[in-house]
């Protein structure tokens, strides 16, 4: 604060001695401008260096697991990488909704993404028409509230961790208005 003080102080200063001193007054009006640009810009919503969004998923009892994630405003979950995986099991079944509370059920047309993932799954923000389709859909998630869906068969001793990627709203191309993005328009 106390250089942007400092530069508008010294603007003041110039802009007085350059219009009793000289005829040009282009500098002037350049210096001006620049310091009112900075003054009055903006700030835009942008992600600590690595900011994420981290899921530790501990199967106990029962064969699906639901959890909630919020996508924070100004913000787009570009990916939910698959960062740990432990069980018996190596396929497991997730399905993320657009709600706080899990509905879809196993109609995937209530479902944002969804699919099968195991131990070397990567980015599991994708949806497929056919889970077997080897080419997934990628998805983007924007600000709001989703739930997930884990649904492991052999889930003694299943766990499961997964980092989002979070980035700014503004440089993901997406409006944020809470919907979930493929890279296909839908």
């Amino acid at each position: 604060m106390k250089k942007i003080f400092f530069i508008i102080l010294i603007g003041i200063n110039f802009s007085c001695f350059s219009v009793e001193g000289s005829e040009n007054s282009d500098s002037v009006l350049d210096i001006d401008s620049e310091i009112e640009s900075i003054v009055t810009k903006t700030p835009e919503p942008s992600p600590e260096r690595n900011k994420e969004i981290n899921l530790d998923v501990v199967f106990k009892d029962k064969v699906n697991l639901y959890l909630n994630l919020d996508v924070p405003k100004g913000f787009v979950l570009k990916e939910l990488v698959v960062k740990k995986y432990e069980g018996d099991d190596k396929i497991a079944f997730f399905a993320i909704q657009k709600s706080s509370t899990y509905t879809a059920g196993d109609d995937i047309s209530k479902m944002v993404a969804w699919g099968h993932f195991g131990p070397e799954s990567g980015n599991v923000l994708f949806y497929s028409d056919n889970l077997e389709f080897k080419n997934k859909v990628p998805v983007k998630l924007s600000s709001g509230s989703y739930s997930i869906r884990f649904a492991q068969n052999n889930y003694k001793e299943a766990k499961y961790k997964l980092v989002g990627k979070l980035i700014s709203a503004s440089k993901s191309g997406l409006p944020d208005y809470g919907e979930a993005y493929s890279d296909h328009g839908y």
